[in-house]
């Protein structure tokens, strides 16, 4: 595989007005999908409709997220030799096949893949209720989002910084994960909720009851 390196270009870490900025951006996000406690059984059945449509969307948007790693992957491992980059030239190319795109010999496609692969796992698990039942699978799909959005921010960021260019593809990603955190964020604040108001049992099982027995 041909890989283009670009020349070497010093990483500008995000400065404290840039972080500021996206700490009250995930402050919104919490305050406008937070969720009320459901007190009656019609508020109950329609939030329960909307977590588990929200949770398919989630399991979709993360199927595509493995094929658009696994796309990549096929790049980086040789499979492919061009990559089709509409918009962007030969910018993916140039970015895929850069060192920055390898944690040692390991492609970060294939460990965008395993994320993507794991949020479906989460979004499928459990059943209707498992906000109060199984509360540790809302609670890590939502943290799963927020930490993948915050990631793409900062590859986003760093694509425009050291290539001074954009990977549709990683873009295309960037998207899907932006867009998980919504559809994520209401069971996982209802969990919150749900273990916030119990109290049957002291510690770790307020947050996570049943889940170890």
């Amino acid at each position: 595989m041909d890989c283009r390196k670009p020349g070497p270009r010093r990483f500008p870490f995000p400065n404290g007005s840039a972080l500021r900025k996206g700490g009250k951006m995930l402050s919104a996000i919490f305050r406008w999908f937070s969720t009320p406690a459901l007190q009656s059984p019609e508020e109950h059945r329609l939030a329960l409709r909307r977590f588990e449509r929200n949770r398919q969307r989630i399991a979709w948007l993360s199927v595509l997220g493995v094929v658009d790693s696994g796309y990549l992957f096929l790049y980086q491992t040789g499979r492919l030799k061009h990559l089709w980059c509409p918009g962007f030239g030969k910018a993916c190319e140039r970015i895929a096949g850069s060192p920055r795109a390898y944690q040692g010999r390991v492609p970060d496609s294939l460990l965008g893949a395993a994320g993507y692969a794991t949020l479906l796992a989460l979004a499928l698990a459990g059943g209707r209720e498992r906000y109060r039942s199984r509360p540790a699978l809302p609670l890590l799909m939502g943290g799963s989002t927020l930490a993948a959005f915050g990631l793409s921010v900062l590859l986003t960021y760093a694509q425009k910084a050291e290539f001074d260019d954009f990977c549709v593809w990683c873009l295309a990603s960037a998207a899907l994960s932006t867009l998980t955190v919504p559809l994520a964020m209401p069971e996982f604040l209802a969990a919150l909720n749900a273990g916030a108001a119990s109290t049957a049992a002291p510690g770790r099982d307020l947050l996570f009851p049943g889940f170890l027995n």
